[in-house]
């Protein structure tokens, strides 16, 4: 079994409604943001991200 490790965890924003400011904005691309500023702030190089879990 190979080992696990969290390194963080955020949230993406939230609209307050149907038609709010991100209603143009693909899920996929509010998560991928989330995704690269963690590994960012972690300085985390991505080529050693094997895997990234996302709406768990």
């Amino acid at each position: 079994m190979r080992e696990v490790v969290v390194l963080d965890a955020a949230r993406t924003a939230i609209g307050k409604s149907f038609r709010g400011g991100l209603a143009d904005v693909r899920a996929d691309d509010l998560g991928s943001t989330v995704i690269a500023a963690l590994l960012a702030q972690r300085l985390f190089a991505t080529g050693r991200c094997l895997r990234t879990l996302l709406g768990l």
